[in-house]
């Protein structure tokens, strides 16, 4: 069994979301996860808010929960006079690197920010282990949108900023990583197989569901199978898109809300204080609107009046069609690709908080009433930290029967197997496959500037093996540049380097003039390990994960 870094064996499930972050732990297998909150805080079900305070003067102390302050409470709430030093969503922030905050002297990282976040959010988890006599836990699987799937750098950060966490003088390790929508899919599809009510429990063993993720950043969707009992679950499809959460609809409601106020008594927030208020204001009315056929806001203006302003439901649905006409736009294309495939949607299953806007169900009850698929709301705040908790269970299980790597054995040649280092350990929960081709630049006799052969077809199981490619060395250093095909779920054999998206270059210290066999690996965690090797016993392994000193 796998022992974490304390020699305790538990992992925890972490979703690290922009608005709240939900941690849990899985025990027995047909059992739901404990949410890992410490009843004190009052934290369940939503979880811990995720907006980080940038302390002055250098911002180099960041807070997100303050344990040791009025008893433990939020950072928004205990440095809500101070607006203007929070970041919010910061994971959609993370592609910006660094972030520019008010008062502050310098920038400020935000995989720090992200870094902080994680940082709270187990030491929660490890304060509530203690309240029910266990021992801490440092091992972790976390969650990402499934945007975020291609963006093999940005996801290596995230990974990289939560082992820089380091609790009780030891370092937090990541044991995995999965999309959040493939995580809800999990904890739902296992919930309906094994722990729900018997007049409702998934009978058929064939059963598909189709996750609506809208999250506070985020949006994501994702195909999930369920197969026979004790069989994994199987990830078919999964794509999303990163600028539209429900924040964005939140800012919807803050612009209307300060439209009518200038437009009836002049009125223009003048401070960042002000400001804060009516953002929330605009999302308190958001989940008003979710239960109410209209939503009320009331403000005190410099003359000392109060304005009163009513938004309806049809008109915050009318000032929203675009954003959640676009998230209906990519669930038709990957009900349209499933379809090509042959795959039968079973259900829609709605997870995050913004899930929750009755728009969002009417309009995908409109959009699958042909086809007479089911929507159903599950556990919006709970299901990817649950899904992420069952996934890490997954892995404790397949450490006896798979190695490290990751690869299946029967899979891999022995010089693999002997040569790849450990990089994640075989899940028994959940199968994924290849969405992209992955092969690498060779030269050509007829083009100059040469073709990239795909040497690992989409849609093979991971970890995916590709059969060997011969190299001959023309100086002392090789540098493999390995590319992914653009489009998904598409089998080519060659193509331009323009239709192509590096991944990154590899080099490799060949002698001269010398054949080598190459083989790449995509893991499941979507790292690459390119294999070189000269004869059957010497091979040098270099991965998209490795860091700046092993790959030069």
């Amino acid at each position: 069994m796998i022992m974490g870094n304390n020699g305790n064996k538990d992992i925890l499930g972490c979703d690290i979301g922009n608005g709240f972050g939900f941690v849990s732990l899985l025990q027995e297998v047909n059992s739901d996860p404990f949410p890992m909150f410490p009843a004190k805080y009052k934290l369940t079900p939503l979880g811990m808010p995720t907006s980080a305070y940038i302390a002055p003067p250098d911002g180099t102390k960041i807070e997100v929960f303050c344990f040791k302050k009025s008893g433990g409470r939020a950072a928004i709430k205990e440095y809500s006079r101070n607006p203007e030093r929070f970041v919010h969503a910061a994971k959609t922030r993370l592609k910006e690197g660094k972030i520019h905050v008010p008062g502050i002297a310098k920038t400020v990282s935000a995989d720090a920010i992200y870094a902080a976040i994680a940082r709270d959010l187990i030491a929660l988890a490890n304060e509530q282990c203690r309240n029910m006599g266990k021992d801490p836990v440092y091992d972790v699987v976390f969650t990402f949108p499934a945007a975020f799937s291609d963006d093999l750098p940005l996801l290596n950060r995230m990974q990289s900023g939560i082992e820089s966490v380091e609790l009780d003088g030891r370092k937090i390790k990541v044991i995995g990583r999965l999309p959040e929508p493939a995580a809800a899919a999990i904890d739902y599809l296992h919930y309906m197989q094994n722990i729900a009510p018997e007049h409702i429990r998934i009978s058929e063993d064939h059963f598909t569901v189709l996750v609506y993720d809208l999250g506070h950043g985020t949006f994501d969707t994702a195909v999930v199978t369920a197969r026979s009992k004790g069989e994994p679950y199987q990830v078919l499809a999964k794509s999303g898109l990163p600028e539209i959460g429900g924040k964005d609809f939140d800012d919807i409601l803050y612009r209307e809300i300060c439209r009518i106020l200038k437009e009836r008594c002049g009125y223009v927030p003048k401070n960042e204080e002000m400001r804060a208020y009516i953002r929330s204001a605009a999302a308190n009315m958001k989940h008003e609107l979710s239960d109410s056929e209209s939503g009320m806001f009331q403000l005190l203006v410099q003359d000392g009046s109060y304005v009163d302003i009513e938004i309806t439901r049809e008109q915050f649905e009318e000032l929203s069609w675009h954003l959640l006409s676009q998230t209906l736009e990519l669930v038709k294309d990957v009900l349209e690709g499933a379809a090509v495939r042959g795959i039968v949607i079973d259900a829609i299953v709605l997870s995050g908080g913004a899930s929750q806007m009755p728009m969002v169900i009417n309009n995908l009850n409109k959009l699958v009433a042909e086809e007479n698929i089911s929507v159903r709301v599950y556990r919006p705040s709970e299901a990817v930290s649950y899904g992420a908790a069952r996934y890490a269970y997954g892995l404790r299980a397949g450490a006896f029967s798979q190695p490290e790597n990751g690869c299946v054995p029967s899979l891999m040649p022995e010089i693999i197997r002997k040569q790849i280092p450990s990089g994640g350990n075989a899940n028994t929960v959940l199968e994924q496959f290849t969405d992209h081709c992955y092969g690498i630049w060779l030269p050509s006799e007829k083009k100059l500037s040469g073709n990239v052969h795909f040497i690992v077809k989409s849609g093979i199981k991971l970890p995916a093996v590709s059969e060997s490619v011969p190299i001959i060395s023309a100086s002392g250093r090789v540098v493999l540049k390995l590319y992914r095909s653009k489009e998904k779920d598409t089998n080519i054999e060659i193509a331009e380097v323009e239709q192509c998206t590096e991944i990154m270059r590899i080099p490799f210290d060949i002698p001269c003039n010398t054949i080598c066999e190459v083989r790449i690996v995509v893991l499941e965690d979507y790292n690459v390990k390119v294999v070189c090797s000269i004869d059957n016993e010497t091979s040098v392994v270099k991965s998209t994960a490795d860091g700046l000193d092993k790959l030069v």
